[in-house]
C-alpha cells in the first residue's frame, strides 16, 4: 500500500530530519571574533574626540572626571561587525552613562544613546551590553563612544567587541533553543517555549525581562508544516490526484507532523525536567543553612523559625522586599498570629519581623532604623536569621 518511491516527500523528510537534528541537538562550542580596546597604562587605542571631559591615563585605565556633561567618541575602524559589547569599568559611586553610536542611515552628527550603569566598586567589573537586542543598533557602526553626566568619576579599563559569522549566529540560535527559563509563579499556567537568539549576550539575557528579547522558535515548526503541506499537495497534483497519490501525500505530511510533535515534546519535557533538577540542586539536596527555593530564596526556612517566636503574639509587624507573596505566606506560617503593616505600631504592637531588607537595621542605641530614620523605640533582636532578616521586639 505504501511501497514505491516518493521523491518529493522523501526529500522533504530528509530536509526536515536534518533541520530537526540541527535544532534539537544543542551545539557546544563555537569561535567568535573579539577585538579589545585596552586603556590601561599608556594605552589609548585610536584617536578619540573628547568634549567637556578630563580623561587621565592611569595604570588601571582611563580615569574620567566630568566637571560638566561630556562625551568621548571615536571611529570604530573594526574589520568585523559588532554583535555584543563588554565594558570593563568601575566608579566611585554608581553612575548612569550612555553608550553612543552612529547609525549609518542617520546624519553624521546624530548619535544613538543606550543607558547603562557603571557600578560602584574599587576594582573593574564586567558590564555586558546586549546591544543586538536594541532596535536602533547598527552592527557596522562607524563611530562609537560614551556620554558621561556631570560629576562622573570613573575608570574605563577596556572594551571588548564581539563579532560573529553567519554560521556562528546559527549555532547560538541552536543553543538558545535549548536554553530554559527558570521556574516562576506563572510557569504553572504559561511558559515561553523554545526561543531563538543570535548572539551570546542576547542568549544569556533573554529571560532577564518580560517579554523575553528573543524570537519564538515556533516559526521553525510552522514553516516546516507549511512546506510539508505544500509539498504534499504538489505531490498529489503531480501524480494525477489519484487515491494512491492522496494516501502517500497525506501519510508523508502526517509523518512530518509526528516528527515535529515528538521533537517539540522532547524540548518542553527537558525544560520541565530542568525545573526538577534545579530544585534538587538548590533546595532538596542542599545544606539547610544555605538552601534556597526558587525566587523565594530562604524565605520558607525563615518563616518556619519565625513562627516559633510568635506563638504568644496575636499580631506583629511584617516587613519584606515585596508585599506579595510574602505577607500571605506569613499568615499561613504564623496563624493564629497575624502579620500587619508598620502603621499599626501606634496600637501597641511591639514585635517586628523583617525579611531580606538590607535598608533596615538596628542602630547602636538599639532602635530599628530604615535608611537612617528611627522607626521604633529601643528594643532587642530576638533572633537573627541572616544579615538582613531578623525578629525585633521593642521594650
Amino acid at each position: 500500500m505504501f511501497s514505491g518511491t516518493i521523491p518529493i516527500v522523501s526529500s522533504l523528510f530528509r530536509t526536515s530530519i536534518i533541520l530537526a537534528v540541527l535544532v534539537l541537538l544543542p551545539a557546544t562550542t563555537h569561535a567568535v571574533t573579539i577585538t579589545e580596546w585596552n586603556f590601561r597604562g599608556s594605552n589609548v587605542p585610536g584617536r578619540w574626540e573628547v568634549r567637556d571631559l578630563a580623561p587621565v591615563r592611569t595604570d588601571t585605565g582611563l580615569h574620567i572626571t566630568a566637571p560638566h556633561e561630556g562625551s568621548l567618541t571615536r571611529l570604530t575602524d573594526l574589520h568585523h561587525r559588532i554583535d555584543d559589547i563588554i565594558v570593563h569599568a568601575f566608579a566611585t559611586q554608581a553612575t548612569e552613562v550612555f553608550l553612543l553610536w552612529h547609525h549609518r542611515n542617520m546624519p553624521p552628527s546624530n548619535l544613538v544613546q543606550l543607558p547603562f550603569k557603571i557600578p560602584s566598586s574599587t576594582t573593574p567589573l564586567s558590564i555586558e551590553l546586549n546591544v543586538s537586542s536594541f532596535p536602533e543598533w547598527d552592527p557596522n557602526t562607524d563611530r562609537i563612544g560614551f556620554a558621561f553626566p556631570q560629576g562622573t568619576d570613573a575608570i574605563l579599563e577596556s572594551m571588548e567587541f564581539v563579532g560573529l559569522q553567519w554560521w556562528e549566529h546559527g549555532i547560538v540560535a541552536m543553543q538558545s533553543f535549548w536554553t530554559f527559563d527558570w521556574y516562576k509563579p506563572h510557569s504553572i499556567n504559561f511558559v515561553w517555549g523554545p526561543l531563538l537568539t543570535f548572539t551570546p549576550l542576547s542568549k544569556k539575557h533573554m529571560f532577564y525581562q518580560l517579554p523575553p528579547l528573543a524570537y519564538s522558535a515556533n516559526i521553525i515548526f510552522y514553516t516546516l508544516m507549511i512546506i510539508g503541506a505544500g509539498a504534499a499537495i504538489f505531490y498529489w497534483h503531480a501524480h494525477g490526484r489519484t487515491f494512491k497519490a492522496r494516501q502517500k501525500s497525506a501519510t508523508g505530511f502526517l509523518m512530518l507532523i509526528a516528527i515535529l510533535w515528538i521533537g517539540y515534546d522532547i524540548r518542553m519535557g527537558a525544560e520541565w525536567l530542568s525545573y526538577v533538577r534545579e530544585d534538587l540542586r538548590t533546595y532538596l539536596l542542599a545544606e539547610e543553612s544555605t538552601r534556597t527555593f526558587r525566587e523565594r530564596g530562604r524565605f520558607y526556612d525563615f518563616a518556619t523559625i519565625a513562627s516559633t517566636y510568635l506563638t504568644k503574639d496575636p499580631t506583629y509587624i511584617f516587613l519584606a522586599t515585596h508585599r506579595w507573596p510574602y505577607l500571605g505566606a506569613m499568615r499561613y506560617f504564623t496563624y493564629p498570629s497575624i502579620p500587619t503593616e508598620p502603621d499599626q505600631a501606634q496600637f501597641g504592637i511591639d514585635t517586628w519581623v523583617v525579611f531580606d531588607r538590607p535598608d533596615i537595621s538596628v542602630d547602636p542605641s538599639e532602635h530599628l532604623v530604615s535608611e537612617g530614620t528611627v522607626v521604633t523605640p529601643p528594643g532587642k533582636v530576638l533572633y537573627q536569621f541572616d544579615d538582613h532578616s531578623f525578629i525585633f521586639r521593642t521594650r
